[in-house]
């Protein structure tokens, strides 16, 4: 498994042996950091900066309301501020279940998502205004760490390759035990500064916080109206986890000055790209231009708590998810395999997989398992370089490190006056990894005919379905492009997706998309 192969994409991460728990080293729960190091630097923004022990302070005032809180589950809008990582941690180690969601969630599904969990929904930038001056039991409060660590504390929210959402349940020992994992592995310290920059509704985005807790370094916030690269000079990152879109993004700034974009990214040690695969243009070209950034990809998904696997980039072939952090293991189902021989099912055992799904009411229902491994839903085969994923076994895709489930972007397209029918599909981006195309149809004398002869949508009726999407789905959901029907799936047979894929490949050929 760990052997290195000549033509491998993927390098094994070597990561020390463990004692705390299978695979793990020692963890490092909050109230300790904070005794380790209470004044390095534990939040960096563009407003200041928070050491250990303040934002320990904080979060203990944020206690001293949240104990108050009768329901068990706090539904919070994750930001990357003060607030919310102060809320967050008071809560999960006062023993709450916490539910982040983006601050792209709609009012309704909001409502919704209170109702089925029985939870309360908590505004941690409004709370702030009402926290007292000093916490009324003094010091941060971990109820949790020394004898409790297996309590839930949090369920991440994930729609999973059939479009019927799922609440997913960790514990506080899960986050701790990942965050143990990917600390070791990817070398961090407590001089390291590393970006929130994915959202903190991901597992993702999460762990950035369970990491620096274990290790000390600084959790920085860049700024949203700044580019990527002046948010690494201006705060000397040296920690970057993305999707492939922000280094698409990256690459970009150094093709325009690219000594300047060197300089900018001086400091950069690694960067842990996620959430897509990589297009291996995109790793080529990121190569000559940061030949001194390493590049990272890996395995992981909402159910194991962030990473798994972990595996550096050294050639180009980017469909590697690494080897298997300590712990980890991996087999390929024979029950379920893939289109060639020694491809299935990906089935993993880990420290860190999820407790269960949270269910209505807020109990929980265990994880299933089967012969005690996870199936993953991925198609998989093992290789000399460790895990290679081929796809997954339905039609979810990826865009801008988000899991687009088609049908359920159909569905709510369908709410659309004026829209018949609806199928979504993919078109490969190199900046997106894949955009949204949604093709629709409409009611009759919508359409018009192009110059060439081809039917279309005018711009004003593109702009009508747009803004209509855009009061049923968040922002990263609303297709970017829209294409008329096609006639011949009016036959009254279901229509395949492959065929819809290839008729928005050929349609986006001749009406020179995207963005249309």
């Amino acid at each position: 498994m760990n052997r290195k192969s000549a033509d491998s994409a993927c390098f094994p991460v070597a990561v020390s042996a463990a004692s705390t728990a299978p695979g793990c080293g020692e963890i490092i729960s909050l109230r300790k950091r904070i005794q380790l190091t209470p004044d390095l630097p534990a939040l960096i923004t563009g407003s200041g900066v928070l050491t250990w022990r303040e934002f320990g302070l904080l979060a203990a005032r944020f206690q001293s309301l949240l104990q108050k809180i009768r329901e068990r589950t706090l539904i919070m809008t994750a930001r990357a501020d003060p607030n919310y990582l102060a809320a967050f941690a008071a809560a999960i180690h006062l023993g709450k279940i916490v539910l982040p969601l983006s601050p792209r969630e709609c009012p309704d599904r909001i409502r919704e998502l209170s109702e089925f969990t029985s939870g309360k929904i908590i505004v941690p930038g409004r709370l702030a205004e009402a926290l007292p001056t000093v916490a009324e039991h003094g010091d941060f409060q971990d109820l949790l760490s020394e004898n409790a660590a297996d309590t839930p504390v949090n369920c991440l929210l994930s729609s999973g390759s059939t479009g019927t959402p799922k609440l997913i349940v960790h514990s506080l020992k899960n986050h701790q035990l990942s965050a143990v994992n990917a600390a070791r592995a990817l070398s961090l310290e407590s001089s390291d500064r590393y970006a929130l920059s994915l959202p903190l509704n991901h597992a993702g985005g999460q762990a950035v916080f369970f990491r620096a807790v274990q290790t000390g370094c600084s959790m920085t916030v860049p700024e949203r109206e700044l580019p990527l690269e002046d948010c690494v000079a201006k705060y000397g990152l040296t920690a970057l986890s993305l999707v492939p879109t922000q280094l698409v993004r990256l690459i970009a700034a150094a093709k325009k000055d690219p000594e300047a974009a060197r300089e900018q990214l001086k400091t950069l040690k690694w960067i842990l790209a996620g959430g897509a695969p990589l297009a291996p243009e995109t790793v080529r070209e990121f190569r000559s231009f940061y030949p001194g950034v390493r590049l990272f990809v890996s395995y992981a998904m909402t159910e194991t708590a962030s990473l798994a696997f972990l595996g550096e980039l050294r050639g180009t072939a980017t469909d590697y998810a690494g080897t298997p952090l300590p712990g980890w293991s991996f087999r390929i189902s024979e029950a379920n395999p893939g289109e060639t021989p020694g491809t299935g099912e990906v089935l993993i055992r880990g420290p860190s997989l999820a407790q269960g799904y949270l269910r209505a009411g807020g109990s929980i229902i265990p994880l299933p398992l089967r012969d005690g491994r996870f199936a993953t839903g991925d198609l998989g085969t093992a290789t000399p370089a460790g895990l290679k994923i081929l796809g997954r076994r339905d039609n979810m895709f990826i865009s801008g490190g988000e899991n687009i489930v088609p049908e359920s972007i159909e569905r709510e397209l369908l709410r659309i006056p004026g829209i018949r029918e609806a199928a979504v599909a993919p078109l490969p981006d190199q900046e997106w990894g894949s955009v949204i195309v949604a093709v629709v149809k409409p009611d009759p004398g919508v359409l018009r005919t192009s110059p060439s002869g081809v039917p279309e949508f005018s711009p004003e009726t593109r702009e009508y379905f747009r803004t209509e999407a855009g009061k049923h789905l968040d922002r990263i959901r609303i297709p970017k492009i829209w294409l008329p029907w096609n006639p011949e799936w009016d036959q009254g047979m279901k229509i395949k997706r492959k065929a819809v894929a290839e008729y928005v490949r050929d349609s986006c050929r001749k009406r020179n998309c995207p963005g249309n």
